[in-house]
């Protein structure tokens, strides 16, 4: 049972406390009421599903949040605007299998891809990571061949997952 509750505090934390929420970390608010343990809804074996009660819908593929198997991942809109829910997995596959960092009319900053990396590990989405393929574009960008190839590949498996 003990092991039930740290992972649901574990899911909370892959979504709330990531640091690409710049919105609780530059002090600014959001217009969402703060988590409460009381909220949202668990499922056998205790797991916390605080977002099983919110009504937003994922900005890139429409899926409604409250349905995602796992946390959201949340990143700041504009400053003082609050924030956006992601499915957090699809936005990882979205940004891979078209290379553009834009979401929500900005690009996503160095913090941000460093905490959404974080966020598909700890809820175990998938074994793509950003990080490793702006890494890999450097290399592209220097004539490495062996990086152009796994970036190729890391894309077509991308694109393939989306």
């Amino acid at each position: 049972s003990s092991r039930h509750s740290s992972r649901s505090r574990d899911d909370h934390e892959a979504a709330s406390d990531e640091p690409a929420d710049a919105a609780d970390a530059g002090g600014s608010r959001s217009s969402r009421p703060p988590f409460r343990k009381n909220q949202g809804v668990k499922e056998e074996g205790g797991k916390h599903r605080w977002w099983a009660e919110l009504s937003d819908l994922c900005p890139l593929s429409g899926f409604p949040i409250a349905h995602l198997p796992y946390p959201p991942f949340k990143v700041q809109v504009t400053k003082g605007q609050g924030h956006k829910f992601f499915d957090g997995q699809f936005l990882m596959l979205h940004i891979l299998s078209s290379f553009s960092l834009e979401i929500s009319g900005r690009s996503l900053t160095q913090q941000e891809i460093q905490a959404l990396d974080g966020h598909v590990k700890k809820c175990k989405l998938s074994p793509f990571r950003l990080s490793r393929a702006l890494e890999l574009l450097y290399l592209v960008g220097q004539g490495n061949a062996r990086a152009q190839q796994e970036m190729a590949e890391l894309r077509s498996k991308a694109a393939k997952k989306l």
